[in-house]
């Protein structure tokens, strides 16, 4: 995963991955969650896909257009997340 850059410093984003037609995202609570094309429609991932790049405006625009509209939710085992390795969040 790449680091989600938080120019604002204000984000709970920690990093994300793209790939065609979706997109993954991790929290700092550890969640990940996956939007995709399928679900989200096609503009909405292709915003989500520039935000993640831009470095800002990701979480704001997840909160206020597609926030329950994820195909998976789990807990992240990358380091930083709070899955098996660190449950102390």
């Amino acid at each position: 995963m790449e680091r989600y850059q938080n120019t604002s410093g204000q984000s709970g984003i920690e990093a994300f991955e793209l790939g065609v037609g979706w997109i993954k995202i991790r929290f700092a609570d550890g969640w990940l969650y996956t939007f995709t094309e399928d679900k989200v429609g096609r503009a909405p991932l292709i915003a989500l896909q520039q935000f993640a790049v831009d470095g800002q405006g990701l979480n704001t625009y997840i909160n206020q257009y597609v926030r329950d509209q994820y195909t998976t939710k789990e807990q992240s085992n990358e380091p930083g997340g709070a899955g098996p390795e660190n449950t102390s969040a």
